[in-house]
């Protein structure tokens, strides 16, 4: 509610004594300076005298929910509208607080009563739309908007979201000019300019896009999702350098984070590319590589300093394993560079704080690429040499240089030491006492996670065995960080907002949904569905303890009460009693024995008219995955920490745009559980998509939509335009054998039971 929407409820009700009407006024006065706990008081002492005053009742619940009481908000405000049902701010207030309680079909229905009460409420019809819009119901969302807009034609916010529904029903011209019309009302409204910038890109017209988000930037200097946008266009122009000036931005996006890392990453390392000291060394590393330089090679005049305060740089490597072999090698470098410091370091004379914390964040990179970083006998001899330094002084009593614990922490688990409780007892600086958090308090946790694990199957022997072997040792994917919450959305709502076009049966349970995620690994892609449908049941399930340990651990950390772990061999899960309204399997039915049998088992678990998401493996897409699969058996290389560096530096010297070379374009690449999921796995299958629609036909499966992104939607769109849906298989088929890299991930797509 906003001042004048508050002002003009204080004159409603009017309360029938003077004294009240004082009253009411001060607090009034009160609640509009901020002083909220003087203000409640004044509502409650106009209640105690007259408790049917709609004003005080009205107020005060605004008040409530400003505090964060819900709950008790409603139910005020839910009270003034009994004695007084016509005054549409009630509504329009009751609305915001059920919105912010996730009752959203009551915030629906509350809003379009004030609507319906005072048909020129602009603000009600604007708020409806935001809601419709926020659910994925962009047709109702842009009817709101254009209503709000009729009422003020003027109003840059109400024509803006207008904008959005429409681009998102796929009406990109439409959009455009609604933009257009903003920057022409009013020049200085920045949020017009970035949707423009936005909306030329999508065009194609990358230099008017540039020009809109630089002025978009320049209007609001702190519009984060504005500068985020230049910056990732930037570095598609290749002006990278550009960018710099937006780095402690990017560094926050990375740090907290604001996106998916992986999917952001290749913007923050372009732009530490491009940094003039950052560059220097990467060239004076990848020159000499493998031979390792003199830190005052790699760093200039400058000397170590200058890297520890870059901001961007360590949210980097803090964020999880770096995907760019450039400055993979100029890390490997630096980390040469901190056993060398180590070693000179005594416990009273060590780095400086921020350089401290500078080559704690190289350990913590390398703990989450598992050490995959090339690793030579002289600093292996150093790493041991400084480990037994340490396990001495613990065992002594004696002090303990900070960095010694970096430089061992850079080269192997802390979890690997003698006497871990010790070092644990310590006062450490903060930098150092985050590294025993990651290394030894958090594998610690999921050791004691495994022991509470269910047993839901058997694990059969073979492959199945096998392949939990594996993930026992290397737990897959190690992720440090994921994107913030989604939106939370119906099923439908959901499915609506990713295919616009596509036609399924709705599907609304109405006490939340059941869904089974097999083969869940690390826990990345149950903790979003969990996020995404907060009332969602979830059923986790995997065929390694230590996978799933690590996913619980994960669910922990991000307070997540709704997934349910438990270990199980997909083939046998049909021994379970249970079933789904929801079943997702990304990645895992190619790894069994027979992908098809354990699908066909998944859709028994699947409700009629239940959704299927599944993902495996292109043929075609991953031809230079099988090329590097039989180089690493012809060259006899292990499944170990060793046999994957080896590996990995013999693909990194192999020439540009060779089928081995290709690798590194993989994220997998970076770690070592990831690098054997990629070329080094116990079983790997592969398909194409005649075979997957075979599948569905004789299993009573609907496509509903590939997932893709969006520059691929387009050129679907123009090379097929009279499937607007985008669900023929057929097409997709013609499209892949003429774009064979579309699927280099996996096919991903969603599904119906018929």
């Amino acid at each position: 509610m906003n001042r004048r929407e508050r002002r003009a409820a204080a004159k409603r009700g009017q309360p029938t004594s003077p004294h009240s009407a004082a009253m009411l006024g001060t607090a009034f006065r009160h609640h509009e300076a901020g002083s909220l706990a003087d203000a409640e008081m004044l509502y409650r002492d106009v209640l105690s005298t007259e408790p049917r005053n709609v004003s005080a009742l009205h107020l005060l619940g605004v008040l409530l929910h400003q505090t964060g009481r819900n709950e008790d908000a409603v139910r005020l405000i839910q009270k003034a509208i009994g004695i007084d049902p016509r005054v549409p701010d009630f509504h329009f207030n009751l609305a915001a607080v059920l919105r912010a309680m996730r009752r959203l079909p009551e915030a629906e229905a509350a809003y379009a009563k004030a609507a319906a009460l005072k048909p020129d409420y602009a603000d009600a019809h604007f708020e409806l739309g935001n809601l419709k819009a926020a659910q994925g119901k962009f047709a109702e969302a842009a009817a709101s908007f254009e209503r709000a807009a009729a009422i003020d034609p003027d109003h840059p916010g109400y024509l803006n979201n207008l904008g959005l529904a429409l681009r998102e029903l796929g009406k990109a011209d439409d959009a455009l000019a609604q933009w257009q019309r903003v920057a022409a009302l009013r020049p200085d409204y920045h949020l017009a300019h970035m949707n423009l910038g936005l909306a030329h890109k999508a065009r194609g017209d990358l230099p008017a896009a540039e020009a809109s988000l630089r002025q978009a930037v320049r209007l609001k200097p702190d519009n984060n999702e504005a500068a985020l946008h230049l910056t990732t266009l930037l570095v598609a122009l290749g002006k990278s350098a550009d960018a710099l000036p937006l780095r402690d931005i990017v560094a926050r996006a990375v740090s907290e984070p604001w996106l998916r890392p992986l999917s952001f990453e290749p913007v923050p390392a372009a732009i530490l590319k491009a940094d003039p000291l950052i560059r220097d060394g990467i060239e004076q590393t990848l020159k000499y590589w493998p031979q390792m330089l003199p830190i005052t090679m790699l760093t200039a005049e400058k000397g170590v300093a200058a890297l520890a305060s870059n901001p961007l740089l360590i949210a980097f490597l803090e964020s999880g394993p770096m995907t760019d072999t450039a400055l993979e090698c100029y890390v490997t470098a630096l980390r040469h560079a901190l056993l060398d410091e180590a070693r000179r370091a005594t416990p009273e004379a060590g780095p400086p704080a921020a350089e401290l914390a500078f080559y704690c964040a190289i350990a913590r990179q390398c703990f989450a690429n598992e050490y995959v970083f090339a690793f030579n006998a002289p600093e292996e001899a150093i790493a041991n040499e400084l480990r037994e330094r340490i396990s001495s002084a613990l065992r002594s009593g004696d002090a303990i240089a900070p960095v010694w614990i970096a430089a061992v922490a850079s080269c192997l688990p802390l979890r690997t030491l003698a006497d871990t409780d010790a070092m644990l007892q310590r006062q450490w600086p903060e930098p150092v006492r985050a590294l025993l958090v990651q290394q030894i308090v958090e594998p610690r946790e999921e050791d004691e996670l495994s022991k509470t694990l269910a047993v839901l199957t058997a694990i059969s022997s073979g492959v199945s065995s096998d392949v939990r072997e594996q993930y026992e040792q290397n737990p897959y994917p190690r992720w440090v960080k994921t994107s913030p919450p989604p939106a939370p959305l119906s099923v439908d709502d959901f499915l609506k907002r990713n295919f616009p076009q596509a036609r399924f049966d709705p599907f609304a349970p109405k006490d939340g949904v059941d869904i089974l995620v097999a083969g869940c690994g690390t826990g990345l892609h149950p903790t979003i569905s969990a996020r995404r449908h907060p009332g969602a049941r979830v059923l986790a399930v995997d065929i390694s303890r230590a996978s799933l340990a690590y996913a619980a651990r994960k669910a922990r950390e991000l307070s997540l009460d709704n997934i349910r772990f438990a270990q199980a061999d997909i083939l046998n899960l049909a021994d379970i009693d249970e079933t789904f309204d929801i079943v997702e399997a990304v990645g895992v039915l190619h790894h069994l024995a027979d992908p098809w049998e354990g699908w066909r088992t998944l859709i028994h678990l699947l409700r009629p008219r239940g959704f299927m998401l599944v993902g495996l493996y292109s043929d075609l897409a991953r031809r230079n995955v099988a090329a590097a699969r039989q180089y690493v058996k012809s060259g006899n290389y292990q499944p170990d920490v060793q046999g994957v560096r080896a590996l990995r530096q013999a693909v990194i010297r192999q020439p540009e745009g060779s089928a081995l070379h290709s690798m590194t374009r993989f994220i997998d690449f970076y770690s070592i559980s990831g690098c054997r999921d990629l070329v080094f796995h116990v079983q790997e299958q592969r398909t194409s998509l005649p075979e997957i629609e075979k599948f569905l036909t004789d299993n009573g499966l609907a496509v509903i939509g590939l997932q893709v992104d969006a520059p691929v939607r387009a050129a679907y769109a123009r090379r097929f335009p009279d499937d607007p849906a985008m669900t023929s298989l057929a097409n997709w088929h013609v499209f892949e054998s003429e774009n064979p890299d579309t699927f280099a991930s996996m096919y991903n797509m969603w599904l119906q039971k018929r």
